[in-house]
C-alpha cells in the first residue's frame, strides 16, 4: 500500500509527527513501512489486517498509540435511502449493497489536483467520476464502482454465473468466467464481474448523464475464488479478499458526492438506497490465564482494558471487538492487541521453556534403523505387495494380488536370495495391512546357531529395549521361500508398542555411525580363534577390536564350548577385515595390522590364539 504522509495526516488530529516517528511507530505496529520517495511510503499490511488497507483504517490503527484522535473526512447530507433501483440480493454472496444515483454529471477529465493524488497512490487518471471513486476507495478503504445508469436500468442482480460465459472487461481485457464466477447481472447481461472489475458494457461514455454509484461488502472467500478462477486480480478484489467494513459504505458515498460536487457543482445526488445488513458486533470469549502464558506476563481485566482505547469493549471474561476487527476470533489474538499496547521491547525476558522437545515418529524410526546396522543388521526394502492376503488390488500383477499381511515372506525371500552369504542379518520397516493398516518391523537371522540367536535377541532386548523373541523358521516357510536350509530365525512387531526415544534429548543420546567413505580398493580379511574365560562376553571383544587401526570391520563367528578346552574356557572365531581408502593393502601390511589389533586387545583381556 502507498500512503503519502500529507495525505495521511487528514486523518489524524493535532500537529503531524515526525516522518522518523511515524516510521517506527508503523513498524512497531507490525506494518513494514520504507520510504519510497519524499513523503511518500510503502506499507506492507499484513492480510489479517484489512481494516489497514486505507489512509483513514491507517490512521485510526495509529492514532492510539500517537496520543492522536481519528478524524473521518468531510462528507455531504445524503437523501432519506428510498430504492431506486431493483436489487436481487443474496446476503452470503453480498451482506450489504448500497447504491448513489447521480443526475446531470458531465463526463470529463481529472483536474490536476486529482490527477496528482493518483498519481502519488501510483494510480493513473481516467475520468473524473471513476478517479473520484479510486480517490475514495484508497481514503476509505471502500472500492466504489460506478454504472452508467441506462446499462443496469432493468436493476442489478449479484449471482453466481451457472455455465461458462465471456466478458469484456472496462481494461479491453476479456476474460472467460467458469461456472461459479461471482458477478452482477442486469437483464441477463453480465455488467460487473463482482469485487473485481466492471464489464465495458456498464462503462462510462462520453453521454453519460445519469450515473450510479455502488458501495458494497461482497463475500470475501467468493471474492478470492473468483479472481482464482478467472486469473485477474486488482486494488478492488485485494480489498474485497481482505474485508471491507459494512459501517463506512454511507460514509464512502457521502464523501464521494461531496468530491464530485466540488467538481460539478450542477450534479444531482438524487437517490440513495441501502440493502443487506450491518456488520453485527461479536463477541469473544477469553480466558485470562492463557493470555498471560502467552505474552509471559500476568494479565488482569485493568491491564486488559488498555485495549479499549482501539476500540475493543472488555469483560471480565469476554472481549466486544471493534465491527472493523474482524480478525479478532480468540485469546491468542487479543493477546497479540494487547502486546501492541505495552510494548514489545517491554516483555521481561524469559528463558525457553525446558519441556523436552518431542521427536516425531519419522526421526524415531531413523534411529531405530541406525542402532540396527550398527548393531550388524542390514535394512531390506521390499514391495508391499503379495500373492495371499485379505485386500485384493484392482488390476494387479500376477502373484501381486493382495496387500501384505506380514514383512516376513518378504524378508525369507531376500534371504533365500542371499544364500552364499553365510550369516546374514536383515531387517524392513514398513507398513502391512490386516486389514487395518499398522506399522511394522521385522528382523531376520540366518545362519546362526541356537546360541547366537539368543545372544543376539538379549542384545537388541538390552541395547535397543525390543522386548522380542525369534521363531525359528518352519518347513512350510523353507519351502515357500525356498531356502537352502533351515537355520533361519525370525521375528515381527508393531511399531506402535516398542519404546523409541520420545524427546530431543534422549535422541542425542543414542549411538549413531560415523559417516565414512567407501573404499575403491579390495579388503583383506583374517580370521582368529580366541581361547578365553567364557564369562567374557564376545561383544566387548568385537568394541575392543573396534579401535584397531586400518580396520573396516569385526564381525564375530562362533563360539564353542567343549571339556577338552576346559571347565571354563570357550573358544570364540571372529572375522576382521582391514582396508585402506587410498591403496590396496599387500598382505604384509594387513599381518602388521592384524598384529597390531591382538597386541593392543591382549592389553584388556586374557586369551590364548587357538
Amino acid at each position: 500500500m502507498i500512503v503519502e504522509t500529507n495525505w495521511l495526516h487528514d486523518f489524524l488530529s493535532g500537529e503531524k509527527p515526525s516522518e522518523k516517528d511515524l516510521i517506527e511507530q508503523l513498524n512497531l505496529l507490525g506494518h513494514e513501512c520504507e520510504v519510497v520517495s519524499g513523503n511518500t511510503l510503502k506499507l506492507t499490511i499484513s492480510p489479517n489486517r484489512g481494516d489497514c488497507y486505507s489512509l483513514y483504517g491507517l490512521a485510526r490503527d495509529l492514532a492510539p498509540f500517537i496520543d492522536k484522535e481519528v478524524k473521518l473526512p468531510e462528507v455531504t447530507q445524503l437523501p432519506h435511502a428510498d430504492e431506486f433501483l431493483t436489487v436481487e440480493l443474496n446476503e452470503s454472496l453480498a451482506p450489504a449493497h448500497q447504491l448513489l444515483k447521480i443526475e446531470s454529471y458531465n463526463p470529463q477529465p481529472s483536474p490536476k489536483d486529482i490527477s496528482v493524488k493518483l498519481s502519488l497512490i501510483g494510480l493513473q487518471p481516467k475520468e473524473l467520476a471513476v478517479d473520484l471513486s479510486n480517490i475514495v476507495s484508497h481514503e476509505l478503504g471502500v472500492p466504489l464502482h460506478v454504472f452508467d445508469l441506462r446499462s443496469i436500468k432493468k436493476g442489478l442482480k449479484v449471482h453466481l454465473t451457472e455455465d461458462k460465459a465471456e466478458l469484456d472487461l472496462l481494461d479491453s481485457t476479456k476474460v472467460q468466467l467458469p461456472a461459479g464466477t461471482l458477478v452482477q447481472s442486469s437483464a441477463d447481461a453480465v455488467v460487473d464481474l463482482a469485487g473485481v472489475m466492471g464489464a465495458s458494457n456498464s462503462a462510462l461514455g462520453s453521454q453519460s448523464s445519469e450515473i450510479a454509484v455502488q458501495a458494497a461488502v461482497f463475500s470475501r472467500d467468493q471474492v478470492r475464488r473468483t479472481v482464482s478462477l478467472v486469473g485477474k486480480t486488482t486494488e478492488a478484489a485485494m480489498r474485497y479478499s481482505r474485508s471491507v467494513e459494512p459501517g463506512l459504505l454511507k460514509t464512502a458515498l457521502a464523501r464521494y458526492a461531496l468530491l464530485l460536487k466540488q467538481y460539478q457543482p450542477q450534479a444531482k445526488v438524487t437517490a440513495y438506497q441501502s440493502l443487506g445488513r450491518d456488520g453485527a458486533d461479536k463477541t469473544v470469549q477469553i480466558n485470562l490465564d492463557l493470555i498471560s502464558k502467552l505474552i509471559g506476563i500476568p494479565v488482569n481485566k485493568e491491564l486488559l482494558e488498555e485495549i479499549e482505547r482501539s476500540g475493543f469493549k472488555v469483560d471480565t471474561d469476554a472481549v466486544v471487538p471493534p465491527s472493523w476487527r474482524q480478525d479478532i476470533e480468540s485469546s491468542a489474538d487479543i493477546a497479540e492487541e494487547l502486546v501492541r499496547f505495552i510494548g514489545y521491547d517491554k516483555l521481561p525476558k524469559r528463558p525457553l521453556s525446558k519441556q523436552p522437545a518431542k521427536v516425531d515418529q519419522f526421526e524415531q524410526l531413523n534411529q531405530l534403523k541406525r542402532e540396527l546396522c550398527l548393531l550388524g543388521f542390514t535394512e531390506v526394502l521390499n514391495y508391499s505387495f503379495n500373492d495371499r492376503g485379505k485386500l485384493r488390488i484392482v488390476n494387479a500383477s500376477r502373484g501381486s494380488e493382495f496387500l501384505r499381511e506380514s514383512l516376513i515372506p518378504g524378508l525369507l525371500q531376500a534371504t533365500a536370495k542371499n544364500n552364499y552369504i553365510n550369516k546374514l542379518k536383515l531387517f524392513e520397516s514398513g507398513r502391512v495391512f490386516s486389514p487395518d493398516e499398522q506399522d511394522h518391523l521385522a528382523l531376520v537371522l540366518s545362519g546362526y546357531s541356537e546360541s547366537d540367536v539368543k545372544s543376539i535377541q538379549d542384545q537388541l532386548n538390552g541395547q535397543l529395549n525390543l522386548k522380542t523373541s525369534f521363531q525359528k523358521v518352519t518347513s512350510k516357510q523353507i519351502t515357500r521361500a525356498k531356502l537352502k536350509h533351515g537355520r533361519v530365525w525370525f521375528t515381527e512387531l508393531d511399531l506402535a508398542q516398542l519404546k523409541l526415544p520420545q524427546t530431543v534429548s534422549e535422541l542425542a543420546d543414542s549411538p549413531s555411525g560415523k559417516w565414512r567413505p567407501i573404499s575403491k580398493f579390495p579388503p583383506v580379511v583374517r580370521e582368529v580363534t580366541l581361547m578365553m574365560n567364557k564369562n567374557i562376553n564376545h561383544r566387548e571383544i568385537l568394541s575392543s577390536l573396534s579401535e584397531a587401526e586400518g580396520l573396516l570391520m569385526a564381525e564375530h563367528l562362533s563360539s564353542y564350548q567343549s571339556p577338552k578346552l576346559g571347565e571354563s574356557v570357550k573358544a570364540d572365531s571372529f572375522r576382521l577385515i582391514f582396508q585402506r581408502l587410498d591403496r590396496t593393502l599387500t598382505s604384509q601390511e594387513a599381518d602388521k595390522l592384524f598384529e597390531s589389533a591382538l597386541e593392543q586387545l591382549s592389553k584388556k583381556f586374557s586369551f590364548k590364539l587357538r
